[in-house]
């Protein structure tokens, strides 16, 4: 592969796995939401469902961004969390005819809270484990 060709698929993954993590922003969302909507779980351990998705996206920055993974790390939490608490509520929005307020009610933003929490005590936790191994190996 030619160097431009390996950044354009990087990108892509990186991409990809931003939207892997906005979607898990939404799927906390309805592990987390009370009431008599569907696909509501009212789980008060939602937020361990950030574990695997930032565990995995934390060994993936590590292993891909070696030089720079907490950059990286940040910077796929970051375009994860505005597709999945912007970008997707934008949408409900347009679907539903609710205000901004309807859709983001407190419950979505402190359960929101607590997913972002959890993922960035994993991610931290993973991104050091990382670095461990590799200075371990060298």
């Amino acid at each position: 592969m030619t160097p431009s060709h390996t950044r354009m698929a990087l990108l892509l993954r990186a991409l990809l796995l931003a939207g892997f993590i906005g979607a898990a922003v939404h799927i906390d969302w309805h592990l987390a939401r009370p009431g008599p909507h569907r696909l509501s779980f009212d789980l008060s351990y939602h937020w361990l469902s950030a574990v695997p998705v930032f565990a995995l996206m934390a060994w993936y920055a590590a292993r891909t961004w070696p030089r720079r993974p907490v950059v990286a790390a940040l910077a796929l939490i970051g375009a994860g969390a505005l597709l999945g608490q912007a970008v997707v509520p934008a949408g409900e929005m347009l679907m539903s005819g609710q205000s901004w307020s309807e859709v983001m009610r407190p419950i979505r933003v402190e359960s929101f809270r607590e997913f972002i929490a959890a993922g960035l005590l994993t991610s931290t936790v993973v991104l050091l484990w990382v670095r461990r191994a590799s200075s371990a190996r060298t």
